[in-house]
């Protein structure tokens, strides 16, 4: 019982803060843009493409790992994207 309200606890935790992540990024696009090109890893032409891409797999994440459905699957995915708004 008390692992089941950890782990309901922590699944309500991470997957709001990636829902409050993308929320974020979708209100302010052009700011995460200029974010992005302060990377200066991504080329003019792949600005915009790559923040809806991410943005878009941060609310996908984001509610997969509310719904619960294989978490270790979305735990594996979510690595990558935390390493990518990180690197620069």
């Amino acid at each position: 019982m008390k692992t089941h309200i950890v782990r309901w606890f922590f699944r309500l935790f991470i997957g709001g803060i990636l829902l409050a992540s993308a929320l974020g990024k979708s209100l302010n696009l052009p700011g995460f843009v200029d974010v992005l090109i302060t990377y200066q890893a991504i080329p003019a032409l792949l600005l915009w493409p790559i923040a809806l891409l991410i943005t878009g797999f941060e609310w996908l994440l984001g509610a997969w790992v509310l719904s619960g459905w294989r978490l270790v699957t979305g735990a594996f995915f979510r690595w990558p994207s935390t390493q990518a708004t990180r690197s620069g």
